[in-house]
């Protein structure tokens, strides 16, 4: 009996860009209001209101927000930003628990490195960028089946 008075939520749907389209241009039209369209397909008013506002900010007759396009480009930007940060927490947490090694620019350093490595099959290495000296070095980590990160200098 407790739960006679409640609603149960609605499952998340999703819908295609035409579909959506086509609810903003009956919006458009001027014959229906935007409560009236919601109501006769069974959407709720803030969906069909934020359909409207995306598709004026798409076609650029309104300015006061992202066009789909920049929104796209926001979360690929955005899941890239994440990637990185999650690439530098990683070398800063190898760095605490590994330390650092410093090598010669000879193939016995180079040598002497890559058998160092090979102690964490499982570890992201990261290489102080310093131009042909570090590309020869990752050369080597990466054919012994090291994954590397390259590591501007301002960052070690």
């Amino acid at each position: 009996m407790e739960n006679m008075g409640k609603k149960r939520a609605r499952p998340r749907r999703s819908f295609t860009p035409e579909f959506k389209a086509e609810i903003v241009e009956l919006c458009q039209r001027g014959d229906r209001t935007v409560g009236q369209v919601a109501k006769d397909f069974d959407l709720t008013e803030t969906a069909v209101r934020q359909w409207v506002k995306q598709a004026e900010l798409d076609t650029g007759t309104r300015t006061d927000g992202l066009t789909s396009d920049e929104r796209a480009e926001l979360a690929q930007l955005r899941r890239e930003n994440r990637r990185l940060r999650e690439d530098v927490d990683m070398v800063d947490d190898l760095g605490r628990k590994l330390g650092e090694k410093t090598v010669a620019a000879t193939s016995e350093g180079h040598l002497s490195a890559v058998q160092w490595a090979a102690q964490w099959p499982d570890v992201r290495f990261a290489v102080e960028d310093c131009r042909h000296l570090t590309r020869r070095l990752e050369g080597d980590l990466l054919r012994a089946g090291c994954a590397v990160v390259r590591v501007h200098t301002r960052l070690m």
